[in-house]
């Protein structure tokens, strides 16, 4: 079934993961810029993806589990900096990425909770409380190794609820972030799966993974997906996060894919959008060079930013009306208006001018004195809505190039369906 929809306001993305591959190697004056570039993405939340596995830790681990491991104490440079930005900073708990793809047996699942309990003993005792918000389960759950409801009810018994409630004895909440396959089970199968994990798993956010970036087509089916697991979240009293991938295949996506990602998770009611990761935003390990992507970031997190505050954008900043004599169109201030809405009515630019008023050769529209009708407006004319549907219509928005090039202007066209 093919379901039309109008949504009146996107979520910004206000979250990021960071696995810290690239992260590691960098030191405390690249990490401060590299804190400095996520609030430019105004990010207010910072996932560290990996505290201990089996082959390195990213802290100074004291614990016999980190013996042996890489050291590369990058918890000690990116901590303290995101918590001068105030930042809400959730922490990887231990994590054994060998023997996890299959069904894990119940010694491999006690060790992930014995060990994980551990790293949330030290991590807290090492770093402010206040700067920890919470802690991440970094076990990428899947219904296909679970499907068997004896072997789901052992991953909450014997690791996610005893993980979860000794993080709520310390006053952090836990966050997992698994993920679909919309080709193995149905949606029903992942709703009720879902439910039960939820209902007894002490978890208290899911950040589903949209899966769009490791499977262009199932943006096809995603919505069904995540309105199951939505819902099923909702049933459970659980928050439901959406993690949006940035990446396809071995490369950042275009700003276009990923703002129909944003509209997708804003449909289904995720109550936050984080994103996976940063290295996506980089060119390099060291001197981080920024992708394209994160300048068409910066500007469409700002622009659905100013739409939930019912307000117009302009350079990076939220307005109740256009400064000075900047025009409005499709929620942000132009200084002249676009072919696709050319005449000024009322400092908005619109298709045509209303009854009663005709455009002169500067394009304003004018109350034509005689009173006769002229014409009709044939376009949604932007200044008269509140709320505007993000996903009616074109939006252009400015992109400016460090580099010194002529300014662009980049068009976002976002598809008008949903799949269900």
């Amino acid at each position: 079934m093919m379901l039309q929809y109008s949504l009146h306001a996107t979520l910004p993305i206000s979250g990021i993961f960071d696995a810290g591959w690239n992260s590691c190697f960098r030191n405390q004056s690249q990490i401060d810029l590299q804190v400095n570039n996520m609030k430019k993405l105004n990010l207010d939340t910072l996932i560290l993806q990996y505290s201990i596995d089996k082959t390195q830790r990213f802290y100074d681990s004291k614990l016999s589990i980190a013996t042996g491991t890489m050291n590369n104490s990058y918890f000690e440079r990116i901590i303290p900096s995101a918590a001068k930005q105030n930042m809400s900073i959730y922490l990887a708990v231990y994590s054994e990425n060998d023997g996890w793809w299959t069904t894990p047996d119940d010694t491999y699942l006690f060790r992930q909770r014995d060990n994980s309990i551990k790293v949330i003993d030290e991590l807290l005792a090492m770093f402010p409380q206040t700067a920890i918000k919470g802690f991440y389960i970094p076990h990428e759950i899947a219904r296909y190794y679970w499907q068997v409801p004896a072997d789901a009810q052992r991953l909450v018994n014997n690791f996610l609820k005893p993980v979860s409630d000794y993080a709520h004895s310390k006053n952090k909440t836990m966050m997992i972030s698994p993920f679909y396959n919309q080709d193995l089970e149905t949606s029903t199968q992942e709703y009720q799966f879902f439910k039960d994990m939820l209902t007894n798993s002490s978890v208290d956010i899911i950040a589903l993974q949209d899966g769009i970036g490791s499977n262009a087509p199932r943006r096809q089916v995603s919505i069904e997906y995540m309105t199951a697991i939505a819902r099923a979240a909702s049933e459970t009293k659980k928050q439901f996060w959406t993690n949006v991938e940035l990446f396809e295949a071995s490369a950042p996506a275009d700003i276009t894919r990923i703002a129909q990602q944003c509209v997708n998770a804003t449909a289904v009611n995720a109550s936050k959008l984080v994103s996976y990761d940063y290295s996506s935003l980089t060119l390099d390990h060291y001197a981080q060079t920024m992708q394209p992507l994160f300048t068409d970031l910066v500007n469409w997190n700002a622009l659905t930013k100013c739409q939930f505050q019912n307000k117009t954008f302009y350079n990076n900043a939220c307005y109740a009306t256009c400064p000075g004599k900047m025009l409005l169109s499709n929620m942000s201030c132009v200084t002249t208006c676009p072919t696709s809405n050319p005449l000024n009515f009322n400092k908005s630019c619109v298709v045509s001018c209303p009854t009663r008023y005709t455009a002169g050769a500067n394009k304003v529209c004018a109350q034509n004195k005689s009173g006769q009708t002229i014409g009709i407006v044939t376009g949604v004319t932007v200044g008269a809505v509140v709320i505007i549907a993000l996903v009616i219509g074109t939006f252009v928005f400015l992109k400016k190039q460090k580099d010194g090039r002529k300014s662009m202007k980049l068009q976002v066209k976002l598809d008008t369906t949903i799949y269900a």
